[in-house]
């Protein structure tokens, strides 16, 4: 008796986590952004706004603690930077489980770059087109818009997207993910960090 009480209920909350879609939403300009979540009955948004004053004041202090303290070689290692192409797998991974269980209605990227700097706004320029064309690859309804200004500096970036996927399915994209990550890497980041 105590068997089909505890299956019941596990049968009930796997319908309930089975009937309904999770629902993402993404809306980024520059500083402002929102993210909306929806499940069943739950709607909830995230604001990620911060106001221009604020985000200002913090990229100058931070500028000012790295000009006092000098270069700094703690938290950077270029053993991390190289483990980098390791990570490339579980993400491919990631990506293609979701795009082919989930549902993604929009996703859009357009922006401006400028460094000021002509040699680094080409490099982040062709790095950013091979990402873009990479995530093109395994999600076929994303469009990626960046525009290079070698003049002056200038980051101006937009981000539309969103989707849906049943909860059983991210779970398991999820685990599967999971088992592509490499271990010995993850380990070490996790105790360097």
């Amino acid at each position: 008796m105590i068997w089909v009480i505890v299956l019941g209920s596990l049968l009930v909350i796997g319908l309930i986590l089975g009937a309904g879609k999770i629902k993402v939403g993404l809306a980024w300009d520059d500083l402002e952004g929102i993210v909306t979540f929806q499940y069943l009955f739950f709607r909830k948004r995230f604001p990620l706004n911060k106001s221009q004053g604020e985000a200002q004041r913090e990229r100058r202090k931070h500028q000012e603690e790295e000009k006092s303290d000098g270069p700094r070689g703690e938290g950077f290692s270029f053993a991390s930077i190289k483990t980098i192409p390791d990570f490339f797998p579980a993400v491919r991974k990631f990506l293609k489980l979701f795009a082919k269980y989930g549902k993604i209605a929009r996703l859009d990227f357009t922006g401006e770059l400028g460094t000021g700097d002509p040699y680094y706004t080409g490099l982040i320029y062709g790095l950013g087109q091979s990402v873009g064309q990479f995530v093109k690859s395994l999600v076929s309804r994303f469009e990626f818009n960046l525009a290079p200004n070698f003049e002056k500096e200038i980051y101006h970036f937009t981000a539309r997207g969103s989707g849906e996927i049943r909860l059983y399915k991210l779970l398991l994209i999820i685990f599967v993910t999971l088992i592509y990550l490499p271990k010995k890497q993850v380990w070490q980041l996790v105790r360097s960090s």
